[in-house]
């Protein structure tokens, strides 16, 4: 284990000793169980950024107009109804 000596404010220092009390624990180790939960936190905001940038609009357009055509297509065959292309302006999520 490796210790950390960090400043700060008493404000925040009383609120922590009151909650490691509430919660049964030492100081210590509601630090570090906030220290790794922040940590995790900010990996997966970092994971989804790098994810994000491989993707593409166009992508999801066609993945989701796919979607929502085979829908419609099962619901009108299930209730024998003729099919409808999307009105103008509709997203591609929209569904009647």
């Amino acid at each position: 284990m490796t210790t950390i000596h960090a400043q700060v404010p008493d404000a925040l220092a009383k609120k922590v000793a009151e909650l490691a009390l509430q919660e049964q624990v030492t100081v210590d180790q509601l630090v570090s169980i906030a220290l790794a939960s922040q940590v995790s936190a900010w990996r997966r905001r970092d994971t989804i950024a790098e994810r994000a940038k491989r993707g593409s609009w166009e992508n999801f357009d066609r993945v989701t107009d796919t979607s929502v055509n085979n829908f419609r297509r099962e619901s009108q065959r299930d209730s024998g109804t003729k099919p409808q292309s999307r009105p103008e302006g509709f997203s591609a999520c929209a569904i009647p």
